[in-house]
């Protein structure tokens, strides 16, 4: 069965390669949300997509993941207290660090790439970054209450990832949305 050989061939993959996994099917997943955001969001043809954003879109991925991967593995350590306090010491710090320097990465890193002088990042950051943090505070922390709770640390990057498909199509929207 395909589904199985897959499955086998990403655990054997997270495994020996963590970081390169990590990157690569983050850098996946984020061009997907990309296409989505320009085809559903954005309600582009598919003759008008522009593949170029959805690459740089998609190549942040390839920086992130390996530091989703690192991220977790501390998140992973976090282990004083009880059971219920550990848990939320790991929501609050994925939350309150976490969430705003990869937002602001993310953003100040589509805006390089796409060319941006400082004056512009600095612009688009004071346009979009709290919103998008506000919205980060609605939806992400039941999910990662959900990754935390149920999932190995090993797979936390692709379910995080495969979850943040719609994310993604949101961020991509945001960031790419009145382009300074």
């Amino acid at each position: 069965m395909l589904p199985t050989r897959l499955f086998r061939f990403y655990n054997k993959s997270v495994h020996q390669w963590p970081y390169v996994t990590q990157s690569l099917q983050t850098a996946l997943l984020m061009t997907v949300g990309d296409i989505i955001s320009q085809l559903i969001a954005e309600k582009k043809y598919y003759s008008q997509m522009n593949f170029n954003r959805s690459i740089k879109f998609g190549s942040t991925g390839l920086v992130i993941g390996p530091i989703l991967c690192k991220w977790y593995h501390i998140l992973d350590k976090v282990n004083n207290g009880s059971l219920k306090l550990t848990f939320i010491k790991k929501i609050a710090l994925d939350q309150l660090i976490f969430a705003p320097f990869a937002i602001a990465f993310i953003t100040i890193f589509i805006a390089f790439i796409d060319g941006k002088t400082k004056n512009e990042i600095e612009i688009k950051l004071k346009r979009d970054y709290v919103d998008i943090l506000c919205t980060n505070y609605k939806v992400w922390p039941i999910i990662q209450c959900i990754n935390f709770s149920m999932v190995p640390l090993h797979h936390r990057v692709l379910v995080t990832q495969s979850i943040a498909v719609v994310w993604n199509a949101y961020l991509s929207w945001k960031i790419n949305s009145n382009k300074t």
